[in-house]
């Protein structure tokens, strides 16, 4: 059992499978053999054989609650499944119906903006960061497959690997937008406390007056560090939020707001921030933009935040809108057991991109003003090739749909002046996200924004009634929405604790607020389920007190939240909890399903644990009280 264990989390599933069944071989009533072969066989897509083997296990030992969640994951899977199939044959009817494929111009009362990445041509802090020459091409050339059928590197078509110093090529991309219906771009603008980057190319579109291509701007306000997703601990350059730097910030972007080209919502400057909850003080942030704004002879600013890690109601923060930004916020089970991996060193995840739009197409919209957004496709394989995350089976049949799904629906809930769709994206060819044409696909996914756009509203077959994935998005909350809920179940019922073991977690936390909902929905997972959780915030200030406290409502176990000063934050509280026992970890690690059923019952002062699972390789330190 623990090769078999150590396989299956090794994601050797085939040889996983075979050791689970030799057990069974033996002992045909074995609970854990029975459960794990049935979640071996749900990650490999066989999912009626994985339902009679979780049944099997739940009636040997029908008292483990990780059995029943995982027979309610098969489920919802199943009707993922059915859900797929529907879809694909709605899609094949809607590209058998006619198309109007020329037209001289494409008028539309939905407008949709594709996010546009400038990181085209060289700047000193790039070379000195990642070497000499160094753009976003640098990491596309480098991309392979990790996977047969994987399909990388991303090859750009008809612009090539162009250089966006140059005047021709973005008139040529605005001329390639504006044939296939996108209204106009939303340019990513980098600011860091007084430093811009990547500048050059809106700053010539302002200059120059050319191309004659509305835009609008999202204020990308991640720190940049190694691991290109705002994340990781080395910081090359970071953000320094204050009242100065708001003003500053706003006072800087006035021509490009103010400029005839720039979109308007209602009349007025749409201005999006990337992740507002990063910016400890928002609302006051928000305010001082638009006093500027309004001194300035702007009027009012359409303030929208990007959907990324920010899911609360925008109008408290000071914000108007939210537009979404597949794939966050995406949850559904990974496809990694299904794949013939080729590289030995993959530690990343494949999902199913017919997945995505069934849950887009399901998702209903807050009663704040949001905008829908659609993805082309979605492999960052270039800028992270071991630990990527890929969606397979994408085509422009299935884009447009989607779109055109998701117009239909703007249609129905916004008025006229307020009906926009983002794109996700014009250019992100190192995150495999792109509109424009590339050596496979050619002009297919463009094509299919026009389609989408000329459609009358009688093309579009019935929208699938998806009940799909209801079961699986209630677990999935409970769990932080993790795609790999099923791996943080093992929980053989003989090493359970006694329930009447109460655990008290404490997690000191300063400035992890990246990483708190995994780190926190873990302790939440945790089978052992007699756990209070004490959360000692060190006076942060990304918003991580504001999150703890979302985070805490509804929880499944009691939750302390205090704020303390530097330097000694479990020291104050590790009086209050609970005497039974004791446990301390880190904020920013997210821990595995068992690891406090497994915590030693020893007055020894510290216990090590490593151990792979999944995407994850965590070391979790613990000292026992």
């Amino acid at each position: 059992m623990l090769a078999a264990l150590e396989a299956q989390r090794s994601a050797r599933v085939a040889e996983a499978a075979a050791l689970y069944q030799s057990v069974l071989n033996e002992e045909p009533d074995n609970f854990d053999a029975l459960h794990m072969l049935g979640v071996v066989r749900y990650e490999l897509g066989e999912l009626p054989q994985a339902e009679a083997l979780v049944r099997r296990a739940i009636t040997v030992n029908p008292g483990v609650a990780s059995a029943h969640a995982n027979l309610r994951l098969i489920r919802a899977a199943q009707e993922w499944s059915g859900a797929e199939e529907q879809l694909c044959r709605e899609v094949e009817q809607m590209r058998t119906m006619h198309r109007q494929v020329d037209t001289p111009a494409i008028s539309s009362d939905v407008r949709v903006i594709a996010f546009y990445l400038p990181q085209y041509h060289p700047i000193p802090e790039n070379d000195r960061w990642w070497g000499a020459g160094f753009t976003e091409w640098t990491n596309v050339r480098k991309g392979v497959p990790n996977f047969v059928g994987h399909e990388q590197p991303h090859e750009p078509a008809e612009l090539g690997y162009y250089d966006l110093r140059s005047a021709e090529v973005r008139a040529r991309q605005a001329d390639l937008a504006r044939q296939f219906g996108i209204h106009g771009f939303c340019y990513y603008t980098y600011w860091f406390n007084g430093k811009r980057l990547l500048e050059r190319p809106l700053d010539e579109v302002l200059t120059s007056g050319t191309p004659d291509l509305p835009f609008c701007v999202c204020w990308a306000n991640e720190n940049w560090t190694r691991r290109w997703d705002g994340l990781d601990q080395d910081i090359l350059i970071g953000q320094d939020y204050s009242t100065a730097d708001s003003t500053a910030f706003i006072r800087q972007l006035l021509p490009v707001l103010g400029d005839p080209r720039y979109i308007r919502v209602d009349g007025r400057p749409l201005l999006l921030v990337y992740k507002l909850d990063l910016i400890p003080q928002a609302r006051a942030m928000a305010d001082v933009w638009r006093r500027e704004a309004r001194q300035h002879g702007l009027g009012e600013l359409y303030l929208c935040a990007v959907r990324t890690t920010f899911h609360s109601d925008p109008s408290a923060f000071g914000f108007d809108a939210v537009v979404e930004f597949p794939p966050h916020g995406f949850h559904a089970y990974r496809l990694n057991a299904q794949m013939q991996i080729t590289n030995p060193e993959f530690r990343g995840m494949v999902f199913n991109y017919r997945h995505q739009v069934i849950q887009s197409l399901a998702e209903t919209p807050g009663d704040y003003t949001t905008f829908r957004c659609v993805m082309p496709t979605w492999d960052n394989t270039a800028r992270r090739q071991h630990d990527c995350t890929v969606f397979i089976r994408s085509s422009p049949d299935l884009f447009e749909y989607w779109l055109h799904a998701m117009i239909e629906q703007t249609r129905r809930r916004l008025p006229m002046g307020r009906r926009l769709i983002f794109v996700n994206a014009w250019n992100e060819w190192g995150e495999g996200c792109h509109l424009e044409p590339d050596r496979r696909s050619g002009r297919g996914y463009l094509a299919a924004v026009r389609n989408a756009l000329l459609r009358p509203t009688r093309d579009l077959p019935p929208a699938v009634p998806f009940g799909a994935g209801r079961e699986a998005d209630m677990l999935l909350t409970e769990y932080t929405r993790d795609p790999a809920l099923q791996i943080r179940q093992f929980a053989p019922a003989s090493s359970a604790p006694a329930q009447g073991s109460l655990v008290s977690v404490v997690v000191p936390a300063y400035n992890h607020a990246p990483f708190l909902r995994e780190a926190i929905g873990s302790v939440f997972a945790q089978t052992h389920s007699a756990i209070e959780l004490i959360v000692v915030d060190d006076g942060s200030t990304d918003g991580s007190f504001e999150l703890l406290t979302e985070l805490a409502n509804g929880a499944r176990c009691p939750v302390v939240l205090t704020i303390v000063g530097w330097p000694s934050p479990t020291a104050t509280t590790w009086p209050s909890s609970t005497p039974m026992m004791r446990s301390r970890r880190r904020a920013s690690k997210p821990c595995l399903p068992r690891c406090v059923a497994r915590e030693p019952r020893s007055p020894f002062p510290a216990w090590h644990l490593s151990e792979p699972m999944g995407r994850w390789c965590l070391a979790i330190h613990w000292r026992i009280s």
